[in-house]
């Protein structure tokens, strides 16, 4: 909420620099604010209406308004569309792809060959890891050696390392993987394990 009220108070002071007061906020500018959010989706529209509704409605009294302009606004139509999981064979078809992909058609340099090399390399033990051990592609991307314990059996990701949580988050070394990564951890020991993929992806 506090963000989303932050959100408000920034786009008021650049667009609508002459309302000062909280009673001041009509539904005519709660509506052009939410015009701004036309090209998100109908889910991240509705977060800032309800947000922007509940702490109006809270403060209404205490500070004497005599509207909530936010429940005057229609909430969009979700139409998002409902992540499900892939069958086994789908998983195994991406596998299989991502085994023969090839990433640059020239290669010149012998920079370019240990690029090539390590993006071709990175896209089917990805689809492994986020198969038998349930991360992310930004958390494969920037996955680096000190956040996986072999001893163990399980990668624990760098608390603060992602935006959704700072708790930190273990996940197990399923298997079957665990052979494929143990063997690339004998050429490195630190660093990101896939380094020009980190490089891309935080850029």
């Amino acid at each position: 909420k506090e963000l989303h009220i932050e959100g408000f108070v920034n786009w008021i002071n650049q667009q609508r620099p002459e309302v000062k007061y909280l009673h001041e906020v009509t539904e005519m500018i709660a509506a052009e604010y939410m015009a701004t959010f036309r090209s998100n989706s109908g889910v991240t529209r509705n977060n800032h209406l309800s947000n922007l509704n509940s702490v109006w409605a809270l403060i209404k009294i205490s500070c004497n308004l005599k509207i909530n302009p936010w429940s005057a606004i229609p909430r969009a139509e979700a139409r998002s569309i409902r992540k499900k999981a892939l069958p086994l064979e789908k998983i195994q078809e991406l596998y299989a792809a991502a085994k023969g992909f090839k990433s640059y058609p020239e290669i010149k340099s012998r920079e370019e060959v240990n690029k090539d090399v390590q993006v071709k390399d990175f896209w089917a033990p990805a689809i492994a890891l986020g198969y038998y051990c349930g991360l992310r592609l930004g958390d494969v991307c920037t996955l680096s050696w000190d956040e996986i314990n072999f001893s163990h059996g399980v990668i624990t990701l760098i608390p603060n390392k992602t935006k959704r949580s700072g708790k930190m988050q273990a996940y197990p070394i399923h298997p079957d993987f665990g052979s494929y990564i143990r063997k690339q951890w004998k050429k490195q020991h630190e660093g990101f394990v896939w380094p020009v993929i980190a490089k891309a992806y935080n850029k």
